[in-house]
């Protein structure tokens, strides 16, 4: 009996001291895995710094590039989504800008910015009903907005002029995938604006969409689908 008892005695002291070993090797590890928590949250969160230092520059294009990558590691605040959103408004990426507006602009926490630039969303991609009902929302919060307050004004006019066909809207053939606009009859040329890249040795960008600058361009106005549009010149 009392062998047994000692053997006993033994196991106890022996069991408390492999708990506490196995303490001391995880406890480094343990502590590790927080320090490299913290640096992985510090380091997600100057790539944020850093990109709301280009939102606020209106480069949009870099600022996007940024926000994306974050939000693909699952780090995606409010704030965040808030930019990414109005970032994808301001380069015409309107279907992206209305997916990324819309959880913010029904959650709970909702801003005046939400709903401002979720309704201009939606009214760029044709939703005017939706876009005029969250403008209203906007305006009850912030009445003093002149430029809100005009589109609110202008949204009957709106509707009015889309009762009937006024116009025929048709491609042309030197239509590009960029923003091409402001078509004007010349002489016997069309000049219009565009954001094509040029064959210049030397490339300008515009860093709010990360794309050439607006310039001038000709064409012949019979359109003609071989005929390539050249830089305006002045003769």
């Amino acid at each position: 009996m009392e062998i047994v008892t000692k053997k006993r005695m033994l196991v106890k002291p022996l069991r408390y001291t492999l708990i506490a070993v196995a303490l001391a090797i995880l406890a480094p590890t343990f502590a590790q895995g927080q320090i490299m928590a913290k640096m992985d949250t510090a380091l997600l969160l100057m790539k944020e710094r850093k990109a709301d230092l280009l939102f606020s520059k209106s480069a949009y294009a870099k600022a996007i590039e940024i926000y994306e990558e974050l939000a693909s590691a699952g780090f995606e605040p409010d704030s965040l989504r808030r930019n990414l959103g109005i970032a994808y408004y301001k380069i015409s990426a309107t279907d992206k800008a209305e997916a990324t507006l819309k959880p913010l602009a029904e959650g709970a926490n909702a801003t005046a910015a939400d709903y401002y630039f979720y309704s201009a969303a939606l009214k760029f991609n044709g939703r005017y009903d939706e876009a005029d009902r969250w403008l209203d929302r906007y305006l009850s919060i912030d009445s003093t907005n002149q430029i809100a307050r005009n589109q609110k004004d202008a949204a009957p006019f709106i509707h009015k002029l889309m009762e009937k066909e006024r116009y025929k809207i048709a491609l042309v053939p030197f239509n590009s995938t960029y923003s091409d606009f402001g078509a004007v009859p010349y002489e016997n040329e069309i000049i219009f604006t565009s954001a094509r890249p040029d064959e210049s040795i030397i490339k300008r960008e515009d860093a709010w969409k990360d794309a050439p600058y607006f310039t001038l361009f000709s064409i012949n106005k019979e359109m003609s689908s071989d005929v390539k549009a050249k830089h305006f010149t002045r003769k």
